[in-house]
């Protein structure tokens, strides 16, 4: 069993692999031209009612959505 101090350093170590690996993934979406704070704002956000219309399809008979899908 490892002692108390073994099992912190070697959680220490793997935060600051975590931390290294965020910041470069970080570092790509940044040269790809996304911003990390906007998608996080965007993906927190509840869905408009646009993107869960309960009506979606109303109007579409069932020959009209076999032949689509």
């Amino acid at each position: 069993m490892r002692k108390p101090v073994e099992n912190i350093s070697l959680l220490q170590e793997q935060i600051n692999v975590l931390q290294l690996e965020n910041q470069i993934l970080k570092n790509i979406l940044d040269r790809s031209g996304i911003s990390y704070t906007h998608e996080i704002a965007r993906i927190s956000e509840p869905e408009s009612a646009e993107e869960n219309d309960p009506d979606q399809g109303h109007g579409l008979s069932i020959r009209d959505r076999s032949d689509h899908g």
